[in-house]
């Protein structure tokens, strides 16, 4: 992932629209979301988990065959050797690129009990099946694709930081929403809504991260966007997990997520004034002529 998210700059002919084959590039995996847990939720209910997993194995011949056929005109540029403690200290140092990461990490955090939770709405408060749960996960990655979508048509990055803040606050509030909730037709619109917000975060942070970091750091950075972004999943759901334990319920889990979502999106508004004059001294050096 770390080398994908570099690579989308390397094959690009026109930085002017780096933000939107960044959108792109986020749109292919959000569009798979929208079909991977439908196809998954009716083969598993017509045949059974074999085959999921054997079609899931197929898939990625067309993966393969699709890195076969990219043949960059020039990957010569100069890549300083160096090492991941350099990442470490320009993300440490430069304050934008830290709350990029952290807001990642965050988001992550608090979209783990909708990866770990929901086959338990599915089959124990909405009585439904392995349809109705492929339902549930199409209705969130419906959202992530529109606003992949979304952010895929802008034209410039500006305006991102107050998406993001917004993203935060509204997923939040929607994930406290549908803990409680136990009507279908709700759940499906809520789902909706967190998914969008959560892939509009994250997609914006990579956009942002990508804009300003330094070339021969990208692809050092971007392993750490990953980290923050897919290594929290398990952590997070780790810990709710635990947390569901405890208290013999998921539904807290969901209100835990929402107000972290929601106190976040705050202290990010709080230190945004801040950042965005450090960001945009950066930005207007890298803006291609």
């Amino acid at each position: 992932m770390p080398s994908r998210q570099a690579f989308v700059t390397e094959i690009i002919h026109d930085r002017k629209v780096l933000s939107n084959a960044i959108a792109l590039n986020s749109l292919t995996f959000n569009g798979a979301r929208v079909v991977g847990p439908a196809v998954a939720g009716f083969t598993l209910a017509i045949f059974n988990e074999p085959a999921c997993f054997a079609i899931n194995a197929v898939s990625y011949v067309a993966a393969i065959y699709t890195l076969l056929t990219i043949h960059p005109d020039n990957l010569s540029r100069e890549r300083k050797a160096g090492s991941m403690m350099e990442a470490l200290q320009y993300v440490r140092q430069f304050a934008p690129a830290r709350w990029l990461v952290i807001t990642v990490a965050i988001t992550s955090i608090c979209v783990a009990p909708f990866m770990t939770f929901m086959p338990v709405y599915a089959k124990d408060i909405f009585n439904g099946g392995p349809d109705l749960l492929g339902t549930l996960l199409g209705a969130s990655g419906a959202g992530a694709l529109a606003a992949a979508l979304y952010l895929a048509n802008r034209k410039s990055v500006a305006g991102l930081g107050s998406r993001i803040i917004l993203a935060c606050i509204v997923g939040g509030v929607a994930s406290a929403a549908f803990a409680y909730n136990q009507l279908l037709t709700l759940a499906l619109p809520l789902l909706f809504i967190s998914g969008g917000a959560f892939i509009l975060i994250v997609t914006s942070c990579n956009i942002l991260l990508q804009s300003l970091v330094p070339e021969h750091l990208r692809g050092r950075v971007m392993a750490l966007y990953t980290m923050s972004f897919i290594g929290m999943l398990p952590l997070g759901s780790l810990a709710y997990g635990g947390l569901a334990h405890m208290m013999g319920s998921v539904k807290p889990a969901f209100v835990i997520a929402g107000v972290l979502s929601v106190g976040y999106g705050y202290l990010l508004m709080k230190a945004m004034p801040e950042l965005l004059s450090l960001a945009q001294q950066v930005l207007r050096k890298n803006e291609p002529s």
